[in-house]
């Protein structure tokens, strides 16, 4: 990261939280080359091979503790990370 995205970001990072989200949504909106249709199309597209998988048996199912067990840790092992200067 250069010194000025360094420094542009840690200013943004003082931005209230909701500023933030904005500002994350606005930047991506940009980013995006696709138009909402297109992103609609695809999120449908999706959805219609997720639930094709579940049908025919071929999807792995998760239960919402196992999901939140597997996201705690992931944050567990990279705060530790964080915390020794490893990213």
């Amino acid at each position: 990261m250069t010194t000025t995205l360094k420094q542009i970001t840690d200013s943004l990072r003082t931005l209230p939280q909701a500023q933030r989200l904005e500002l994350a949504d606005t930047l991506y909106a940009g980013a995006v080359e696709d138009s909402p249709e297109e992103v609609d199309q695809a999120w449908s597209e999706e959805v219609k091979r997720r639930l094709d998988e579940f049908h025919a048996g071929k999807a792995v199912i998760h239960t919402e503790e196992q999901v939140h067990a597997r996201i705690q840790t992931v944050l567990n092992e990279t705060r530790r990370r964080t915390a020794r200067g490893h990213r």
